[in-house]
Order: C-alpha cells, then structure tokens, then sequence
C-alpha cells in the first residue's frame, strides 16, 4: 500500500502490515489495539498500547502492524518546527524501543 505521511489515521487487521518509507520524524500513535512496530536498523521491535507514540528515527523501511484489529494516527512535524522537549535523531535512534508517552 502506498500513502502519504498526510494521510492521518488507518484501521490495520493483524497479518496485513503497513510499510512507510522517509518518514523520519514522524510520529507513530496507537489509538486503539496493539500495534507492532520494526524497523529497518532499530534491533529491537517496538510494542505500542492505545494512547503510546513512536518516533519514527529510520530512513529506511518501518512496518507497522496490528496484533489485533487496531487503528493508528501518523502525525508529522513540519521541517522548520520542533516539539517541546524533543530530543535530537540519535538520541532517539539509542532509545527506539521505548514508546513515547503520547
């Protein structure tokens, strides 16, 4: 499936992931359901509750998945705006297993 970071929020059924590439900075919110997140150059895969965020810190692949029928919001950040108390790519990209509080 092909879509546009704009797009805003998707319904995902278990055993059929979503694929996003270039969207670092982006942030991955579940907002219902369990959602499972790998991605290409993070070693550890993330888990995401309803209300948790991911910041996406790969250029490359990032699959997105629900466990069970879930729902997920991709917001994306303007290039010229930062969000209070964010913190720079790599530090991200050290921590990426664990889910932002969303």
């Amino acid at each position: 499936m092909k879509i546009s970071l704009n797009d805003g929020e998707f319904r995902l059924i278990p055993s059929r992931p979503m694929g996003l590439r270039g969207g670092v900075g982006a942030r991955i919110v579940c907002t219902h359901g369990t959602l499972w997140i790998t991605a290409e150059g993070c070693t550890d895969d993330i888990f995401l509750a309803p209300g948790e965020a991911y910041v996406i810190t790969s250029a490359g692949l990032v699959l997105i998945e629900g466990l069970v029928e879930s729902g997920v919001r991709i917001e994306t950040v303007p290039a010229n705006a930062t969000r209070p108390g964010s913190r720079t790519a790599a530090q991200r990209y050290a921590d990426c297993s664990r889910p932002l509080a969303a």
